[in-house]
């Protein structure tokens, strides 16, 4: 099946570190070679989506390794600015996930308060916390089953994206 095609049935064999080869490396995640994608990177987002989503960890691994290209311009970087939608310090849209305005409003009220200005002073490992802090935030992750629906979440367009998908879950 494609789920056996992917690993996600079995558990990853650890690889010879004399070989200078890793764990992370049997997940086959996409973008693993990029040069900004480490192997301490790739095991936290296999970590995270274990986390948020054991049923099916690789597949989600593979789409926010995705989303993460996508919103970062192909870069991985915690430091990526858009420009838009600036704060009072001058900080768009930030992050690996593109982080805006509203998200890091609410993630202060949850977590406790963070800023634009320390996301992008954190390593992408260190800002991969706050990833997987925005998904469990209003549950969001349990609202998530495919790369569409992750994308959407992390738009400006939360509240009515959200709603969208499950009415059209529930109508099916």
């Amino acid at each position: 099946t494609n789920t056996q095609q992917r690993g996600q049935t079995e558990t990853p064999k650890i690889v010879s570190t004399t070989t200078g080869s890793c764990v992370c490396q049997t997940y086959k995640l996409i973008w693993s070679g990029h040069p900004n994608v480490t192997c301490e990177f790739r095991k936290k987002v296999v970590q995270i989506c274990k986390e948020l989503w054991p049923e099916n960890y690789l597949q989600m691994a593979n789409n926010l390794m995705a989303l993460m290209h996508l919103e970062s311009a192909g870069t991985f970087s915690p430091k990526v600015d858009n420009h838009l939608d600036k704060d009072s310090e001058g900080y768009g849209y930030v992050g690996l996930i593109q982080f805006g305005n509203k998200a890091v409003t609410e993630l202060s009220k949850i977590y406790g308060k963070i800023t634009k200005k320390q996301l992008v002073s954190m390593s992408a490992v260190q800002q991969l916390d706050w990833v997987k802090k925005y998904f469990q935030m209003h549950d969001y992750y349990k609202k998530v089953h495919s790369f569409v629906e992750m994308y959407l979440i992390i738009r400006d367009c939360k509240i009515f994206c959200v709603n969208l998908i499950i009415k059209h879950k529930f109508t099916q």
